[in-house]
């Protein structure tokens, strides 16, 4: 890529790179990676390439963590959707993400996002991602899914922040502004 020309690799790394931490921690992009299997192994293997092309060799590199990224009629299929409350990522916000990191600043060396869409609960933190790339998520896998609508659950609990560290939970209450 570099000897072609090419200023900017967006690498489609996986939720699987940090697959092996607890499910209460809610994992931010500077943690270390804890892959859970051998598919977010080689995942880890291309973030740490990217890193070294980015930091090393002058080729900007964004590495994606994509979470489960899904139609909305998979969010149909109650048996399949349970498992996608904390780590949906819509077509359109995957869309936006991926619009994101090509117009970032090529000042950026090396990062590591996370590609979820705004869910009530989120097992990978977006709040630097979106800092970063003005990365906007529009969609909430609890709004989306036709069961858990009229139990408001979005309006009705605190959001995920990682200002207190000492929360354990991965349930953190927003930090005051």
């Amino acid at each position: 890529a570099k000897k072609s020309g090419v200023k900017r690799v967006i690498y489609a790394s996986s939720i699987h790179a940090i697959s092996g931490y607890f499910q209460d921690i809610q994992v931010r992009p500077t943690d270390p990676v804890n892959p859970g299997d051998l598919y977010g192994v080689s995942k880890c293997f291309g973030e740490a390439l990217g890193c070294y092309m980015g930091e090393q060799e002058g080729l900007s590199t964004i590495a994606i963590r994509i979470g489960s990224y899904q139609p909305y009629s998979v969010l149909k299929d109650e048996s399949r959707s349970a498992t996608l409350m904390n780590s949906w990522l819509s077509q359109p916000d995957a869309v936006h993400l991926f619009e994101r990191c090509i117009d970032a600043p090529l000042t950026v060396k090396f990062a590591i996002v996370h590609g979820l869409s705004r869910n009530t609960f989120n097992r990978m933190d977006i709040n630097s991602t979106c800092e970063l790339l003005g990365y906007d998520p529009q969609d909430n896998f609890f709004e989306a899914q036709e069961s858990f609508k009229p139990l408001n659950i979005t309006n009705r609990l605190p959001t995920f922040s990682l200002h207190d560290r000492q929360q354990k939970s991965g349930l953190r209450d927003k930090s005051p502004e």
